[in-house]
């Protein structure tokens, strides 16, 4: 038996490469998010201390591991590695008041994480910041959830209220 590929040995070791490059970006995204979040749980006074030496050292070595087989290092990944707003699949089935609340809750969570990073650093004009994002987020959610109060008493009387026009808050 002889086995015949279309592929040419080029292709084939391309194929390999990027293998390897995606393999080692994965790693790199791990050791980074376990760092990360372990850096936020010690900073609100529940991680473990004793291991962010363990998983700084891992987090360079994956990203020099990453340079050394793709060439460079890593830029804009390393954002996206760190995002978590991420366009899950089951975010399609959402409504779009569920969609909006969503939104409002990582306006919420952006703003809290601003505020944190800005004290670690004693920014105090940017900590100010990510409080008015952080309120933003809960007038949203409360607008949010007091149309669904609206609509559901209404609903439970027989009447379907007009759409509400929506309120923009800076």
């Amino acid at each position: 038996m002889e086995i015949v590929s279309e592929n040419t040995p080029e292709q084939i070791a391309a194929r390999r490469k990027q293998q390897d490059i995606e393999d080692a970006q994965a790693k790199v995204s791990w050791a980074l998010r376990c760092l990360a979040a372990n850096i936020m749980r010690v900073t609100r006074g529940a991680g473990r201390s004793y291991e962010l030496g363990q998983q700084s050292s891992e987090f360079l070595t994956a990203l020099l591991e990453h340079r050394e087989i793709a060439g460079h290092f890593l830029t804009w990944e390393l954002d996206q590695m760190l995002s978590f707003q991420r366009e899950e699949e089951w975010m399609k089935t959402l409504s779009p008041d569920n969609l909006d609340e969503l939104d409002a809750k990582n306006d919420i969570l952006r703003g809290a994480l601003q505020i944190v990073a800005s004290r670690l650093v004693c920014q105090r004009t940017i900590e100010s910041a990510g409080e008015k994002e952080m309120h933003k987020g809960m007038t949203r959610i409360e607008d949010i959830r007091e149309e669904r109060r609206k609509k559901m008493r209404a609903e439970m009387r027989g009447v379907v209220p007009k759409k509400p026009k929506r309120r923009l808050v800076f």
